[in-house]
């Protein structure tokens, strides 16, 4: 290899390692200079209040989390609520877990906790029963912020939570078993009838 080659795999090297980090970092700055709004990391949870449904992907305003509940680490949100704000919320469903048409079950898994082909083919099948949805919401009004809890409902209705004393009223003290899903969707003031 002679010297204008090295020099110039050097130079190129620059450019990838340290030029296009730096600007890169120029352009988030300006984007974050213009729009003043200052934003904190937050956890993030889904919950389903739809018996017998599974959310398998959620995304909040392009920011991914998992589905099917637990807390997700970490989700941006504004510091302080913005007026006027709204968010898209998309999701895929799994609408009849561990079932595909025609009432065909799940095969076993192998016995040393490998997936069978069988069950490879019937994943296939099941997949491709699921649902992709997509909304545009306000942002509900937050004082302090709790974390983000998308809550699931039905007629693919979402609410979003961010607030703490909300969140509390939603979450607080809730029923087990067939009463969960009837108590938070009470709380929420969901109707019942979908149109």
């Amino acid at each position: 290899m002679d010297c204008e080659m090295l020099m110039k795999g050097i130079v190129k090297n620059l450019l990838w390692c340290y030029l296009l980090p730096l600007l890169f970092l120029f352009g988030v700055s300006a984007c974050q200079s213009t729009s003043g709004v200052k934003m904190v990391g937050a956890g993030a949870s889904v919950s389903n209040a739809v018996a017998n449904t599974v959310i398998v992907s959620v995304s909040y305003d392009g920011q991914w989390l998992s589905g099917g509940g637990g807390e997700i680490c970490c989700v941006s949100l504004p510091e302080d609520w913005q007026p006027g704000s709204m968010v898209t919320i998309r999701w895929v469903k799994d609408p009849s877990p561990g079932v595909n048409l025609g009432g065909v079950k799940s095969p076993p898994w192998n016995k040393d906790g490998t997936t069978s082909q069988a069950w490879r083919d019937w994943m296939k099948v099941h997949e491709s029963q699921y649902t992709k949805h997509e909304v545009t919401i306000p942002v509900p009004k937050y004082d302090e912020i709790s974390e983000l809890n998308l809550v699931f409902l039905p007629c693919d209705q979402v609410a979003i939570i961010i607030d703490s004393k909300e969140a509390g009223r939603i979450f607080g003290y809730l029923p087990g078993g067939d009463a969960f899903y009837p108590e938070i969707q009470r709380r929420l003031g969901v109707k019942q009838q979908c149109q």
